[in-house]
């Protein structure tokens, strides 16, 4: 998608990579125009970003990107809340319409548990300095 090389500075490689992708992206809208696809349903908030970062409205006009735990809770679904859960809330949250731990609990009732933890991933961080990342 281009975010890790963005996120190390490696800005041409990324540009690169953002452009074929849109190019991608337009050829996939123009062979697939008669599905009429309204929503795309993503569960990672830095695909999120990057896909608006696409212009994707432009390549597919009239369609929406939304969190799958969003598009879960329009669709009135409810997930099995038999046990205890704990919920980490990422720093690019792919959740655009409410509050996350709202849009959680509403799908698995209250016993969930938010971590305060940084999960150490930071882009490319995970990948770089794991010495760090994992503390």
């Amino acid at each position: 998608c281009g975010y890790p090389q963005k996120g190390s500075g490696q800005f041409d490689k990324a540009e690169k990579i953002i452009t074929d992708n849109r190019v991608l992206f337009h050829r996939v809208a123009n062979t697939l125009n008669y599905l009429d696809i309204k929503t795309v349903v993503v569960s990672c908030g830095t695909c999120y970003d990057q896909l608006q970062g696409y212009q994707f409205d432009k390549i597919f006009p009239g369609c929406r990107i939304i969190d799958i735990h969003e598009f879960l809770l329009e669709k009135g679904m409810k997930l099995d809340a038999g046990g205890a859960y704990l919920y980490h809330d990422p720093c690019h949250s792919p959740m655009k319409q409410q509050e996350p731990m709202k849009t959680v609990k509403a799908l698995m009732g209250d016993n969930v548990l938010e971590s305060k933890r940084c999960c150490g991933e930071s882009g490319t961080l995970g990948v770089t300095r794991p010495d760090i990342s994992t503390q």
